[in-house]
């Protein structure tokens, strides 16, 4: 995980998640999921994570170099539920999820 600086008020901001590069500011609590580059996976985690009444407060996505794979952090105005990450790893498309914070 890398980060830096931006701007002339120096806002910390997320740059790098391993290979992937994204742009967030960080959050008290983050979800990362990476899953397959194919359409609608943004639709389908922000479905589940809305329907359990868990606000997206920011979200930045990210392609793998080789394009096959994508990362999508999300900011939460809480932490989202275990039953919606055990739903998130069900999902078709999702290769992992992970709760920070």
């Amino acid at each position: 995980m890398s980060g830096t600086l931006v701007g002339l008020k120096s806002v910390q901001t997320l740059v790098m998640i391993d290979d992937y590069t994204i742009d967030v500011p960080p959050a008290d609590h983050l979800l990362v999921v990476r899953n397959a580059d194919q359409p609608g996976m943004i639709g389908k985690v922000g479905s589940l994570v809305g329907e359990a009444g868990v606000n997206i407060d920011d979200m930045a996505v990210g392609s793998s170099p080789e394009g096959a794979k994508a990362i999508m952090v999300l900011a939460t105005s809480e932490s989202v539920p275990e039953s919606v990450l055990e739903a998130l790893r069900q999902t078709a498309g999702v290769v992992s999820v992970a709760s920070v914070g």
